[in-house]
């Protein structure tokens, strides 16, 4: 573990972060909530079975997670390297995977809600129908 509990990180290294996968149903990778999970090298992950049915979890190296009931948590699993994949050796469809977490530029995470910056150099085409509002019908309505 690259970090012993009661050991303080070492001088401006954030503290390691305990985060949680949520087992959900047997939905190929939406299985997993979230997927991908973004962690750094020393965070430790839990497992919680939030489905009905039992789930086998492995790394993709071999590391056993656990064999979690419904309403289980495996015990926390310290994150040794940056990418790391896993699944469920009873459903195999079930594939997760935890990532590196996404760089802050200028201060500010990148929302992935948000639209993407338009373009100034886009021009709209012209309306196929013969643009304005000169197109045959009322524009009244009653």
């Amino acid at each position: 573990m690259p970090n012993p509990e009661g050991v303080p990180p070492p001088e401006g290294m954030p503290a390691p972060v305990q985060l949680t996968i949520g087992i959900v149903g047997l939905f190929g990778p939406l299985s997993f909530v979230p997927n991908p999970l973004q962690a750094a090298i020393g965070n430790t992950i839990i497992w919680t079975n939030n489905d009905a049915l039992q789930h086998n979890l492995v790394l993709d190296d071999g590391t056993p997670i656990g064999n979690l009931a419904p309403g289980q948590s495996s015990a926390p699993i310290s994150l040794t390297t940056e990418t790391v994949s896993f699944h469920c050796t009873l459903h195999p469809s079930m594939t997760g995977q935890i990532t590196p977490p996404v760089p802050i530029v200028d201060g500010l995470p990148p929302d992935a809600s948000q639209p993407p910056m338009p373009d100034p150099s886009y021009s709209p085409s012209p309306d196929p129908y013969g643009g304005g509002s000169d197109d045959g019908y009322e524009d009244d309505y009653y």
